[in-house]
């Protein structure tokens, strides 16, 4: 049963795209613990989801054992850019985590944290997000967590390939190998469905016109909740090349609602926080 109403709610964060083969079984696992303070001394296996109200795009993960606590995920709203005759959707970037015992309730900010990571992804008929935090909340106690969901989990999404790798262990040594992801006018998200806990955020800059720059255009943030992969983020003066070649331009467009969408290629090869080497090519058809 518990299995189903999961199925249900991270479906429904998905949207609505063509038919594709039945979706994977759907997964919810992990823990957060409270350390004293307001919150209190406790523990929650997180077992359920259920979803939130109209308008709040996210889910709260509970144990129906302990009502009282709850971790809510949710996405920060995906931006619109008013063009005037026409209105231009721009994906959802951020992720917003709030943990709630009885009447106390607190949001989780990187300033109070040692690890803040989250991830929630809805896109292809494959929704999916995770969270990793270790956060000193004052008088409110502390609280840890390690969480993941899933519903869907279809093998392939065409019209993404190539990689990323680096030298050194920020990617904790794995070649990651985009297929799917979401694009939209700033740029594209991109994750490898093999580790569903890394993202790669790549977004639109002022092009660099220093010879040494190689006319790089774009920011890299990696975002990850995985124990041996930490979130970092690169600007293009810490990379030979970061660019980002946009071709096959197009739009759907309902009313005044439009969704951008384009084809292109990204090259990287830049410097990681730690002096190792980040390398890729990836291709997106758009």
């Amino acid at each position: 049963m518990r299995a189903a109403v999961a199925a249900g709610v991270l479906a429904a964060l998905t949207g609505c795209y063509a038919a594709l083969p039945p979706p994977g079984e759907p997964h919810i696992g992990g823990t957060v613990a409270s350390y004293g303070g307001r919150l209190g001394w406790w523990t929650m296996s997180t077992v359920e989801a259920r979803p939130l109200v109209d308008g709040l795009d996210g889910i709260d993960l509970v144990d129906p054992a302990a009502p009282d606590h709850v971790l809510r995920v949710v996405r920060a709203p995906a931006t619109q850019e008013d063009h005037g005759r026409y209105v231009e959707h721009v994906a959802s970037r951020g992720v917003e985590l709030r943990i709630a015992n009885g009447g106390t309730e607190v949001v989780l900010t990187p300033d109070k944290c040692q690890r803040l990571d989250a991830i929630a992804r809805a896109a292809h008929g494959v929704a999916f997000g995770s969270a990793r935090f270790d956060c000193d909340l004052g008088d409110a106690g502390h609280v840890a967590g390690d969480v993941e969901f899933s519903a869907g989990g279809y093998a392939k999404v065409t019209g993404f390939s190539g990689h990323l790798e680096a030298s050194d262990d920020a990617l904790a040594h794995v070649r990651f190998e985009p297929d799917q992801g979401e694009i939209d006018p700033r740029g594209a998200l991109l994750w490898d469905h093999r580790y569903p806990r890394v993202v790669f955020q790549i977004d639109t800059r002022d092009a660099d016109p220093s010879v040494l720059g190689a006319a790089s255009n774009a920011a890299l943030t990696v975002t990850s909740t995985a124990g041996a992969v930490g979130s970092f983020a690169v600007e293009p003066a810490r990379c030979r090349v970061l660019k980002m070649d946009r071709r096959d331009t197009g739009f759907v467009r309902i009313g005044r609602d439009q969704h951008t969408t384009w084809g292109g290629t990204i090259d990287v090869d830049c410097d990681t926080p730690h002096g190792g080497r980040l390398t890729g090519k990836l291709v997106l058809g758009g």
